[in-house]
C-alpha cells in the first residue's frame, strides 16, 4: 500500500461528553470530507493492512481501542485523504470536525507542500493563500538550483505583496553563484542563468532577479565580444577569454546595486571609450594584453559602466638587458646588433625604454661610434623623448641624439674610459614586435669600436 499519513484525531488520548464525564460507548465516524454519508476508510497502523471499524465504538475508559484485543488504536489514511470526523456520545450529544488532513501528508489540502506548488489558477483574489506563493507563515521557500527554480510555478501576487526566495547554486549547490531573488512582476529581461531566471512555464512579464551580487562571487567566465555581458556569469570576479574583439559594453544585466566588478582579461582585445557604455580613464580606449585587469562599476543601463582602475599585467614588467661581454666592430660602417639587448614587446604596450650604453675606442684614434634603436612590429608612435643626450668620460653634455640613427661625430674615444650614453624613451606598441639595439663604426676604421660589458638597456611597462 501506498504511504499513509497520521489524523490529528490520533492525538486525542480520551473522550468525554458535555458534562465532562468518560464518554463510554462512544462513537467516532469518519467521512470523506464535503459528503454526509459517505465513509472514509481509516487504518490503525502505517502499513494499512488494519482498517478500523467505522463507525468506531469508544471503550468504558473513553479511548479509541480495537474492541476485540483493547489495544489503542490510531488513524492513518493515504496521502491527499481529508475527513470529516463526526462525535456522538449517548447522551445524544455531537459535534463535528470538518476538512481535517493528515499530519505531515505533502498532498494534503492547505498544507505548506500544496501552498508552495499551487497553480496559478487554484485560488481567487481573497480567497486563501495567494496561489503559486514562495513565501508563506514564516516559511522561506528554498531551491537547489537555477533549474529547479525554473521548473517551478510562476508566482501570482496580489497587489502590495512580495516574494523573496533562495537559491543554493546556479549549476550545482554550494558553487558560489546562488543567491537572493525576488519576484518582479513586469520585468521582461532575458534569463541569463545568473541575475534573472524565468519559470518555465512563464510566457509573459514577470522574473526572478537577484537581489543583491555577492561580495567576492566567482569567478565566472565570459567570452569577448562586442557585448561582453560581465553581468550574466553571475559574479563580480570575472575571466573574459578570447581575442581579437572590439568590446563597446560590458552588458546591462549586471547588479546596479552591487559591489564593484573585478574584470580579468586572457586575451588582446580593445575596449572602447563611449558614452553612456564604458568610461575607460582618461576617456581613451584600451588595448588589453593577457592577464591585464580593472575595476570596474555598473550604474545602470542608462548611464553603462565605469573602469575605475586598470592595471596592465606584471609579468615581465622590468626587464633589464645586460651586454655580457665587450662587443667589438672594426673597419666597417654596417650596423651590428647588440648580442644581448634585445626583447619582445606586447601588443597595446606603452614601454619606457632606457638605454645605459658605454663605447670605448683605441687611444688617439678618431673612429667614432654610430648606433641606433631596431623595432620590427605595429608601434603607434615613438616619443616624446625625455632627458636624451650623449654624456663624455669627463661628464659634458655632448650632441643631441634622437631616437633612431643615432649618429656621433667622429672624435676621440677616450681608452680605457669611452664615452657613456644616456637615453630615456617612451615606445607606444600597436602589435607586438621586438625591440633591439645596433652599433657600428662612424668612420671605418681599424682600430676597434667596442661596446662594453655591462651595457644595458632596461625596459620597463608603464601601460
Amino acid at each position: 500500500m501506498a504511504s499513509l499519513y497520521m489524523l490529528p484525531l490520533s492525538l486525542v488520548p480520551q473522550f468525554f461528553t458535555n458534562l465532562g464525564i468518560v464518554a463510554q460507548s462512544a462513537t467516532i465516524t469518519t467521512l470523506v470530507a464535503g459528503t454526509v454519508s459517505t465513509l472514509c476508510t481509516t487504518y490503525a497502523d502505517s502499513s494499512g493492512n488494519v482498517p478500523n471499524p467505522n463507525p468506531l465504538t469508544v471503550n468504558a475508559a473513553g479511548r479509541a481501542a480495537n474492541t476485540t484485543s483493547g489495544a489503542m488504536v490510531a488513524f492513518w489514511v493515504p496521502a491527499g485523504t481529508t475527513v470529516d470526523v463526526y462525535f456522538a456520545d449517548p447522551q445524544g450529544d455531537t459535534w463535528v470536525i470538518r476538512n481535517m488532513s493528515a499530519i505531515n501528508d505533502p498532498a494534503a489540502q492547505g498544507s505548506l507542500q500544496i501552498l508552495l506548488a499551487s497553480p496559478a489558477n487554484s485560488n481567487a483574489s481573497g480567497q486563501g493563500p495567494v496561489a503559486g506563493a514562495d513565501l508563506v507563515a514564516n516559511a522561506v521557500k528554498s531551491y537547489d538550483v537555477f533549474a529547479d527554480l525554473r521548473a517551478a510555478n510562476t508566482p501570482v501576487l496580489q497587489s502590495g505583496q512580495t516574494l523573496s526566495i533562495q537559491v543554493q547554486g546556479g549549476l550545482a549547490i554550494n558553487d558560489g553563484l546562488g543567491g537572493d531573488f525576488y519576484w518582479n512582476a513586469t520585468a521582461t529581461g532575458t534569463d541569463n542563468g545568473a541575475t534573472i531566471i524565468n519559470p518555465t512555464s512563464n510566457t509573459g512579464n514577470g522574473r526572478w532577479l537577484r537581489l543583491y551580487t555577492p561580495p567576492f562571487s566567482g569567478p565566472g567566465t565570459v567570452a569577448a565580444g562586442a557585448t561582453t555581458d560581465i553581468g550574466s556569469t553571475g559574479a563580480n570576479i570575472v575571466l573574459v577569454n578570447g581575442s581579437g574583439q572590439s568590446i563597446s559594453n560590458f552588458g546591462n544585466t549586471a547588479s546596479a546595486n552591487g559591489p564593484l566588478y573585478f574584470i580579468k582579461f586572457n586575451g588582446v582585445n580593445t575596449i572602447n571609450q563611449g558614452e553612456n557604455q564604458i568610461f575607460c580613464p582618461g576617456g581613451i580606449s584600451i588595448t588589453t594584453a593577457a592577464g591585464d585587469w580593472c575595476i570596474a562599476s555598473y550604474a545602470g543601463q542608462a548611464s553603462g559602466w565605469t573602469i575605475m582602475a586598470y592595471f596592465p599585467v606584471l609579468a615581465n614588467d622590468i626587464q633589464h638587458l645586460v651586454q655580457a661581454a665587450d662587443q667589438s666592430v672594426t673597419s666597417s660602417t654596417s650596423p651590428v646588433t647588440a648580442t644581448n639587448l634585445q626583447t619582445n614587446l606586447p601588443a597595446g604596450a606603452t614601454m619606457l625604454v632606457q638605454l645605459r650604453l658605454r663605447f670605448v675606442g683605441a687611444t688617439t684614434t678618431t673612429q667614432g661610434y654610430n648606433f641606433q634603436l631596431t623595432t620590427s612590429g605595429g608601434f603607434a608612435a615613438v616619443g616624446p623623448t625625455l632627458g636624451i643626450g650623449v654624456m663624455s668620460s669627463n661628464e659634458t653634455t655632448s650632441t643631441i641624439i634622437s631616437t633612431t640613427n643615432n649618429s656621433i661625430p667622429n672624435g676621440a674615444i677616450s681608452d680605457g674610459v669611452g664615452d657613456m650614453v644616456s637615453m630615456d624613451f617612451i615606445l607606444v606598441v600597436g602589435t607586438a614586435g621586438a625591440i633591439g639595439l645596433q652599433f657600428s663604426q662612424n668612420s671605418s676604421s681599424a682600430n676597434a669600436t667596442t661596446l662594453k660589458a655591462g651595457s644595458a638597456m632596461i625596459v620597463t611597462r608603464i601601460a
